[in-house]
């Protein structure tokens, strides 16, 4: 939920005079984007300040009078070490903030690693609130969660300023008609982020080493991109799995990602495209679009497919970056032949159904691919193979998405490494794919301490009908990981130096068949039920392979639900059973036959002794 309103205590602070400090700062307010040396700031403070009425702009502006021909003029700050430093909030007043310097205590990090991206309003250093007309220029901002947070706010602006080391640079929400342009953000997790916010420009920024996006749009609609030069992050549009058309129609074009362009199509059918001399491809409203031999590198996400039904993407490689291919609301769309190295996530699939993903290889990634409320895709022939992420690491991640079939794939899980500890020359790349080889370059995912939340071959929650099949699977905690999945089919897998358990099938589970399994784990049981109903062995093919089995009799599946398998390693439990009883009841027999025979006996003895 959007926090509408900020309040702060007031502070009446005295100007106090500091030592000059040499700051650099943008020339001019529209034009040039050279920097030029400034001192003598004028005024610095411990505390924050707050400046909502007009006693406040006369207290803390060298000029001015609030009107657009006059707007106040408040500059020379200079603040470090507050968070927030500087508010301006609940004001119609013309002011313009400029050849100021302030300095934040640091950000947390660990929210903006959420998939739910989100700073707090007070954690930002200068904070502009239920504001018109105000203007930020020839500033600078460092080390917060957001460096300029602009919120509930229209027609104002930040022009020709700097922000380092924050989690988001500059932070637009809620508001409307606003413009950042010939600005410099480096060193952040974000670079320029939209929250619910339209009809804005982002435009002639320089941004530079933004780990997770250089530009985040999310709910946000009408804007303008244009010409911004983008070191690494690229362009990314929150990913879940409700975003509508509209959130994706913007005006993009003329934007620089690592020296290449990034390429925004819209409306477009029917053609194919040779992606080599872009660095990012955001296909939307389009249909029936090839995009083939690409090399896509240090970008959030490299390839994005909205509302553009039957496209394909073929013969590509994607490396250093957080998503290399994200379909939403596209039906019948397919992946090929393409690499993806050192990314958090391959192929995310949302919304979408009938798609399709075979023969690609994945190397060094926290996830191969993840569905949301998509149905009826197929996943073949590939070859999986990750390393811890931060959150999950599964070969494939789903939820909501029911009839998926998952065949033939072989997935490992190398729990000793993260992809920061794997050398890029260790990836042989498949010489049938077009893309070529990535380049050397540093890498963009951040040095995270792995969380094992989800380390699974396969992870499924919510579904039915989904068939597993043929798939290898090796070194993961779990191999398949099921809740509230039912009618779902697991036959033929071989898992391997599975940790805990290579079938865990939790409470809400139900009539799921699982036969003709190989199942080796590091730890009994080898396989968990807890759900109802559900069949661990089929009466013609047999049951399932186990490593610890003994040989003789029913193999007893662990959890709560007393399931059996009756025909383990080939054999058959009843057969096993039956031939007991036999041997039981034939044993039985042979005692009571010797002891009849003893007692007739002895009785005969004893008479003919009489």
């Amino acid at each position: 939920m959007v926090k509408r309103g900020l309040f702060f205590v007031v502070l009446l602070l005295v100007p106090v005079p500091v030592l000059q400090v040499p700051m650099r700062i943008p020339s001019s307010l529209e034009g040039d984007s050279h920097f030029v040396e400034f001192s003598q700031p004028r005024v610095s403070s411990e505390d924050t300040i707050v400046i909502s009425s007009k006693s406040d702009f006369e207290t803390w502006s060298s000029s001015g009078n609030g009107t657009e021909e006059d707007p106040y003029l408040i500059e020379g700050m200079y603040i470090s070490g507050v968070s927030p430093a500087l508010v301006f909030e609940n004001t119609s007043y013309h002011f313009i903030l400029r050849n100021s310097s302030f300095t934040g205590d640091g950000f947390n990090d660990n929210l903006l690693l959420d998939y739910h991206f989100f700073i707090y309003p007070q954690s930002a250093i200068v904070i502009l609130n239920n504001i018109s007309n105000g203007r930020i220029v020839n500033c600078s901002t460092s080390n917060d969660s957001a460096g300029i947070f602009i919120q509930n706010s229209d027609d104002c602006r930040v022009i020709n300023s700097s922000v380092a080391l924050s989690g988001c640079g500059i932070l637009l929400e809620n508001s409307t008609s606003c413009v950042v342009r010939n600005c410099a953000v480096s060193d952040s997790f974000y670079g320029i982020g939209l929250r619910e916010s339209s009809s804005s420009q982002i435009m002639e920024n320089t941004l530079s080493n933004c780990t997770k996006s250089a530009i985040y749009l999310s709910q946000t609609t009408t804007c303008c991109i244009i010409k911004n030069t983008i070191a690494s992050g690229g362009i990314e549009f929150a990913r879940s799995d409700d975003q509508p058309q509209l959130y994706f129609e913007h005006e993009i074009r003329m934007n620089q990602l690592g020296g290449h362009p990034i390429l925004y199509l819209r409306q477009n059918h029917s053609s194919m495209l040779n992606c080599r001399d872009y660095s990012q491809v955001i296909i939307v409203d389009s249909e029936g679009i090839t995009l083939t031999d690409g090399d896509f590198k240090n970008v959030s996400n490299a390839v994005l497919l909205a509302f553009s039904p039957r496209c394909r993407v073929m013969d590509s490689v994607f490396s250093f970056s957080d998503c290399g291919i994200w379909i939403h609301e596209s039906d019948n769309c397919s992946i090929k032949n393409t690499s993806t190295m050192f990314c958090n996530v391959a192929v995310k699939v949302t919304a979408s159904g009938y798609f399709t993903a075979s023969k690609n290889q994945f190397s060094f990634c926290n996830q191969g691919c993840s569905f949301f409320n998509a149905s009826d895709c197929i996943i073949s022939t590939n070859e999986i193979d990750l390393v811890k992420g931060y959150f999950r690491a599964s070969g494939i991640w789903a939820y909501y998405s029911p009839r998926l079939s998952i065949l033939n794939n072989s997935m490992h899980l190398d729990m000793n490494r993260t992809n920061n500890q794997v050398n890029p020359h260790e990836i042989e790349i498949n010489p049938n794919i077009a893309g070529g080889t990535s380049n050397p370059i540093d890498t963009f995912i951040p040095e995270l301490t792995p969380v094992p939340h989800y380390m699974s071959g396969v992870a499924i929650h919510s579904m039915d009908q989904v068939f597993i099949q043929d798939n290898n699977i090796t070194g993961f905690s779990y191999g398949v990981h099921m809740a509230g999945c039912s009618s779902c089919v697991i036959v033929q897998n071989q898992f391997q130096k599975i940790v805990h358990s290579c079938v865990t099938l939790l409470r809400s589970c139900t009539d799921n068949v699982i036969y003709g399994n190989s199942f080796a784990a590091e730890s009994a049981p080898f396989a968990e039920d807890y759900g109802r109903g559900n069949i661990w062995y089929n009466t013609t093919a047999g049951g399932n392979y186990w490593s610890n089995y003994g040989g003789w009799g029913p193999y007893l599946i662990g959890g709560n639900a007393s399931s059996i398998d009756w025909y383990p390693n080939g054999q058959n439990a009843f057969l096993h059973i039956a031939i007991t009883v036999v041997i039981v009841f034939g044993l039985l027999g042979l005692l009571g036959i010797w002891g009849a025979n003893y007692y007739y006996n002895k009785t005969e003895a004893k008479s003919l002794s009489a």
